[in-house]
């Protein structure tokens, strides 16, 4: 395993930005106080802000590649980030192909960065019932996936009928919802 250590941290950087097929950012010793909604914490050796999932299949192979500790970081509600930081890689998934809500028949398809406020607003506006719930939950689709986030007796996982996802190998994937390990 390769730590990430500060002589490297700027080859890692350049590395990897030469790999991405899109304009994704790669930031070295990005501070992470700031992206978290308790205002705490120190850097991460680098930050990564990808632009597309395959971008974000890229990140997470070079991470599996050089044995590299990675984290994504959504919204940062329910975050503390000590004030050493983070040694290793943080995917932020901000941008706007990761905050996508669209409905497509009777269902919203959103993006792991899509706001739960948002989708409980895209879901009333649309008339689509069941969503209610969210909309006092503060974070992300991806969060709420992650702990299976709920709210006046509903759960995430109720309303979710598939997760498409990236492996640390970089395969996407996707998978029924009720093929995952479900838990709060």
């Amino acid at each position: 395993m390769i730590a990430c250590v500060p002589e490297n941290l700027a080859t890692f950087a350049g590395e990897l930005r030469a790999r991405f097929a899109g304009p994704s950012s790669v930031t070295v010793d990005a501070p992470l106080a700031s992206r978290t909604t308790l205002g705490v914490g120190g850097p991460a050796d680098l930050l990564v802000e990808p632009v597309s999932e395959a971008d974000l299949a890229v990140a997470l192979r070079f991470c599996h590649q050089h044995g590299l500790p990675w984290r994504v970081l959504g919204r940062g509600s329910n975050v503390l980030v000590r004030d050493g930081g983070f040694r290793g890689m943080i995917l932020l998934l901000d941008a706007a192909h990761f905050g996508r809500v669209e409905r497509t028949g009777s269902q919203l398809r959103c993006g792991a960065a899509a706001r739960l406020k948002a989708v409980a607003g895209s879901a009333r506006k649309e008339g689509l019932a069941g969503l209610e719930f969210l909309e006092g939950i503060p974070g992300s689709v991806g969060g709420a996936l992650r702990m299976n986030a709920g709210a006046h007796g509903s759960w995430m996982f109720e309303v979710t009928e598939s997760v498409r996802f990236v492996e640390p190998s970089g395969a996407l994937l996707e998978a029924a919802a009720g093929d995952l390990q479900a838990r709060y």
